[in-house]
């Protein structure tokens, strides 16, 4: 009771205005091209004139042809003729019972919108697993590339996302941890760095040290953070292994990756010792291959310096996973021409 009214008769919008407003949210949790759902939360959006590029589609299934072509229009500047100055809104919603909670609200014009999207791509693109070239990446597959199921997506984390998508913000840095811890247990259950999770390590890093966004994209092979560089060194050994030995039951990344990744010095030494007798036997039975890895190897080495680093802050194991990443992906696509060329 407030002022002598009860229940919904202190409401400062009046019941017709209410209904009107409660039938358009309907209508746009109904319609698939007016919202997208990321975990617990509906982000709805409108504008008042048709919009020129599917955002829905865009958020929760991008296609390259579409993402590329909002990528061309902001790098050259141009904005299609179709793309008018007028508003943009969206509100993100979630449950608490028998309410809606409104978490954010955003209040734009269409071109801004554009091309904060445009920087998100730009942002969150990293080389495929296989060294195939950048797939856009939904909204929904980087949240859940940090948790166990999909389903345990929280409101904060897909709210964060989206926002820095729609609104041209920051990923928050602590979603560098949750990423960080879900890859070494990935690693350690026989999985790898995947690719959302290494575009999602990539847009945190690139947007704190306020780098462009195309860096790291692929590997940088003038990159001399010796984290970066132990990342690299730490993938080359793994492919010693694997050349010399095939598939085996535990892998150095099974055994070693979290401590590789944390605290480089305790475990290199032995893992180039352990590697040498894989080379020798490479030396007797491919020679190519192991001429190449053993010069890898070398020029890692060389590069880190006299020692390796006793351990990484956070946001130095964040550029020991992309250096891991890229190193991978770089080896497969080498290894995939080899055979092509054979």
């Amino acid at each position: 009771e407030s002022y002598g009214l009860v229940r919904a008769e202190n409401a400062s919008i009046c019941h017709i205005c209410g209904e009107r407003a409660g039938k358009t949210l309907n209508f746009l949790l109904r319609d698939s091209a007016h919202h997208v759902r990321v975990g617990p939360v509906v982000y709805v959006f409108w504008a008042k004139e048709d919009l020129p590029f599917d955002i829905a589609t865009l958020m929760s299934a991008p296609r390259e042809e579409d993402v590329k072509a909002l990528l061309e229009s902001a790098k050259a500047g141009r904005k299609s003729a179709e793309v008018r100055h007028d508003g943009f809104f969206a509100a993100a919603l979630s449950a608490n019972g028998g309410r809606v909670v409104v978490r954010k609200w955003i209040s734009t014009t269409v071109p801004q919108v554009a091309a904060n999207l445009a920087r998100w791509f730009r942002l969150t693109g990293i080389v495929g697993p296989w060294g195939e070239d950048s797939a856009p990446l939904s909204t929904k597959g980087l949240a859940a590339s940090i948790y166990l199921k999909p389903e345990d997506v929280t409101a904060r984390v897909s709210t964060a996302l989206m926002s820095a998508a729609l609104e041209g913000g920051d990923p928050p840095f602590d979603l560098l941890h949750a990423a960080l811890a879900r890859c070494r247990v990935s690693t350690q259950r026989g999985g790898r760095v995947t690719h959302p999770q290494a575009a999602l390590i990539k847009a945190v890093l690139v947007r704190r040290r306020n780098e462009q966004e195309e860096y790291m994209t692929t590997l940088e092979c003038q990159e001399e953070s010796p984290a970066y560089l132990c990342g690299r060194l730490f993938a080359v050994i793994e492919s010693v292994q694997y050349a010399a030995l095939g598939r085996v039951n535990a892998t150095v990344a099974d055994k070693f990756f979290s401590s590789a990744s944390t605290a480089p010095a305790t475990v290199f030494g032995k893992l180039l010792s352990d590697a040498q007798p894989h080379l020798a036997k490479l030396r007797k039975t491919r020679e190519g291959a192991n001429v190449a890895l053993q010069t890898r190897l070398e020029e890692i080495t060389t590069r880190i310096g006299s020692s390796f680093p006793r351990t990484l802050s956070i946001e130095e194991q964040g550029r020991f996973m992309l250096g891991y990443y890229h190193q991978r992906a770089t080896d497969r696509a080498d290894s995939k021409a080899a055979r092509e060329r054979k």
